[in-house]
């Protein structure tokens, strides 16, 4: 297997990517998270272009592990709004916050990588990795750029 998969004692599971411990793309830190601290922003893909999409994927985070990290960012409630105005149904319903927090408070979002955390929180992984992205702008530059090894084969 190519991704790194750990366990600990406290029934952690691991999904390192092959890039763990390094920088993505040489620029991008790369840290593992709790995936449960982490919003995924779009739906889930069943099929894309009319070919099983999820399933594929599955199957090749099962065999060959996790290439690259999840693009992940810390943009504020506020920022997130903004951005469900801007995609409206491409995007997850946001979330219910009734938690007296402003909205200048900042979470963890995967704007690259929406499918491969549901395959990994699915095969019981609780922590993944992922590289932190200054902005859900320039997250979304960089999603073709992790697509393209891929594309013939999942995309």
């Amino acid at each position: 297997m190519h991704g790194i998969m750990e366990k600990n004692s406290l029934t952690q599971k691991i999904l390192k990517s092959q890039l763990h411990g390094q920088k993505l793309w040489g620029r991008y830190e790369i840290r593992l998270l709790p995936i449960q601290d982490i919003w995924i922003s779009v739906p889930q893909t069943v099929k894309l272009r009319g070919k099983p999409f999820f399933e594929k994927l599955t199957l090749s985070i099962q065999e060959e592990g996790l290439h690259f990290p999840l693009l992940v960012s810390n943009p504020t409630r506020t920022e997130l709004k903004r951005k469900k105005k801007q995609y409206k149904e491409r995007m997850m319903p946001l979330p219910d916050w009734q938690d007296g927090r402003d909205d200048e408070t900042r979470l963890w979002v995967v704007w690259g990588g929406s499918q491969r955390i549901r395959v990994a929180k699915n095969l019981g992984y609780t922590q993944i990795d992922c590289a932190i992205i200054p902005t859900l702008d320039e997250a979304r530059g960089l999603q073709s750029k992790m697509r393209n090894p891929y594309q013939g084969n999942l995309y």
